[in-house]
């Protein structure tokens, strides 16, 4: 049986990719047309950045990964607009845990995420 999204958010599938939600299915079709109408370039769909500090993985510990598991945050979306590289997350419950690992990508990246914020 299919797990059930903590925060009832239905997936799609469409376009040759699963979607973890319908605003960020909608936030992909404004996206392609954006792409199409040469606003923005290169869009990319959940890319994952490996979070590491001096070459060395974060890990994550638990009685299940006793060595520790690499953390990587996973962008909903990656694209170019005006030469400026844009990592956009769609949000519509935003954790702490998500927070946090938002600051670390943002730190380690010096980038700033863009949140879409889904009511």
């Amino acid at each position: 049986m299919p797990r059930k999204n903590k925060f009832n958010a239905q997936p799609v599938v469409a376009d040759g990719h699963r979607f973890d939600s319908t605003a960020e299915y909608h936030r992909w079709l404004e996206l392609r047309h954006l792409e199409a109408a040469g606003t923005i370039r290169n869009l990319k769909h959940h890319t994952r950045l490996p979070l590491e500090i001096n070459g060395k993985p974060i890990l994550i510990r638990s009685d299940r990964y006793k060595r520790g598991r690499a953390v990587k945050y996973e962008a909903d979306f990656i694209y170019f607009e005006n030469e400026k590289r844009v990592i956009e997350d769609v949000k519509g419950m935003d954790t702490a845990y998500s927070r946090l690992k938002r600051a670390v990508t943002e730190a380690i990246y010096n980038v700033e995420i863009k949140i879409v914020r889904v009511k």
